[in-house]
C-alpha cells in the first residue's frame, strides 16, 4: 500500500511528492531522485515496519520524512530538508545512516522511541536543533557533524542537540560546530 497524491513530474524531479507506506518496502533510486513535497504533509509518512528508504534528494515545508511508531525502518544515504528532515514518533530499532539534513526546524526528532541509531550524518543549518531527543531509550548518535544548527535567536531551546527526558542515550565520536 503506497498511496501518493497527483504529482507532476521532469525528469528526475517528483512535484507535489507525498506517499504513505503502510506495508513493508525497500525503496532505492540509483539517480538521487529529488522530490518535492506539497509543504502540508511529509513526503514520506512510514507507518509500516521493515521500510528502507536508500538514495533520495527529499524537500518539504513539512516533514521530509515521518516514522510513524514503526520499527526496522532506515533512512540512509539521503539529502533531506523539511519542518523536522527526519521525524521518528514511537519508533523502534530505526536507523538514519549516511545521510545529510540541511535548512530545517529540527534536523532529526526522536519522540518516544527505542533504539534509534544516528550514524554518519551531517547536520546543518536547522533553526532549533539539529538533534531533538525526547522521552526515547537507547538512542546512538555517533560519526555525524552537527554544525551551525540552533541560531535561531527567537527560538529559547534552540541547541545542536537537545536531551530531554531520555534515558541511556549514546553520543559517541561526533563534531559539533556552532
Amino acid at each position: 500500500d503506497l498511496h501518493s497524491f497527483p504529482t507532476r513530474r521532469s525528469s528526475d524531479l517528483l512535484y507535489g511528492a507525498n506517499f504513505t507506506i503502510n506495508k513493508p518496502l525497500n525503496i532505492i533510486t540509483n539517480v538521487n531522485t529529488r522530490l518535492v513535497g506539497n509543504s502540508v504533509q511529509p513526503v514520506f509518512t512510514i507507518n509500516a515496519d521493515d521500510t528502507t528508504i536508500n538514495g533520495f534528494t527529499i524537500e518539504n515545508g513539512a516533514d521530509g520524512v515521518l516514522i510513524n511508531s514503526a520499527s526496522n525502518v532506515k533512512i540512509i544515504n539521503s539529502i533531506i530538508s523539511g519542518d523536522n528532515g527526519v521525524a521518528i514518533s514511537n519508533g523502534e530499532n530505526v536507523v538514519v545512516k549516511d545521510t545529510q539534513i540541511a535548512n530545517s526546524t529540527n534536523g532529526i526528532q526522536v519522540t518516544g522511541s527505542r533504539d534509534t541509531v544516528i550514524d554518519r550524518v551531517n547536520v546543518v543549518n536547522s533553526t532549533k536543533n539539529g538533534v531533538y531527543l525526547k522521552g526515547s531509550n537507547g538512542t546512538v548518535i555517533s560519526n555525524s557533524l552537527f554544525e551551525n544548527n540552533g541560531v535561531d535567536p527567537y527560538f529559547s531551546e534552540a541547541n545542536n542537540i537537545l536531551l530531554d527526558g531520555n534515558e541511556n542515550t549514546r553520543i559517541i565520536n561526533n563534531t559539533i560546530n556552532y
